[in-house]
């Protein structure tokens, strides 16, 4: 029976130490895909959220972008998508929606995206997940818990990688 030992594994980038199954760490380079999941793309209007969760992320050791509209967010995302790991995108947005904005990062990125949204309708939720969103968390939220789904997508991603597939 294999003994599954964890080891901790420090990260160049100044990011959240990450645990892997020991021997797995000297097969694989997981610089690359660590580093970019450590940036987290906020698009969100209300200033006070954008915030909130700004100043959570970043005292969870995540880098932080931000962005207020949706134009802004777009643009953002075509000049730092190789940095970013994860987008928690609003869906009411000045100038283009939050799905609109999904679909245009879609076109070029399989990057986890988390909806964080005050649309808690059944139609909203089932058009984010068609248009390939990864979670849909309604307003208000906890951020102990936007923090656990961070955390899970993350770690399916990671998860993924060593297992083999890719991340782009």
């Amino acid at each position: 029976m294999e003994e599954n030992i964890c080891e901790r594994v420090e990260r160049a980038d100044c990011g959240k130490p990450l645990w892997v199954r020991s021997g797995v760490a000297d097969r694989v380079s997981i610089k690359q895909p660590e580093r970019k999941m450590n940036c987290i793309l906020v698009i969100e209007d209300e200033f006070d959220i954008q915030e909130l969760l700004k100043n959570y992320l970043e005292e969870d050791g995540y880098q932080v972008l931000c962005a207020s509209d949706g134009v802004q967010a777009v643009n953002l995302f075509e000049k730092k998508k190789e940095k970013i790991g994860l987008v928690l995108l609003d869906v009411m947005l000045p100038k283009i929606d939050g799905f609109g904005v999904l679909e245009l990062i879609r076109n070029s990125s399989s990057v986890p995206v988390i909806m964080l949204t005050a649309l808690e309708d059944e139609k909203y939720q089932l058009r984010g997940y068609d248009l390939q969103v990864d979670e849909y968390v309604t307003k208000p939220f906890s951020m102990p818990v936007v923090m656990k789904h961070i955390e899970a997508v993350l770690l399916g991603i990671l998860q993924n990688f060593l297992d083999g597939g890719t991340h782009e």
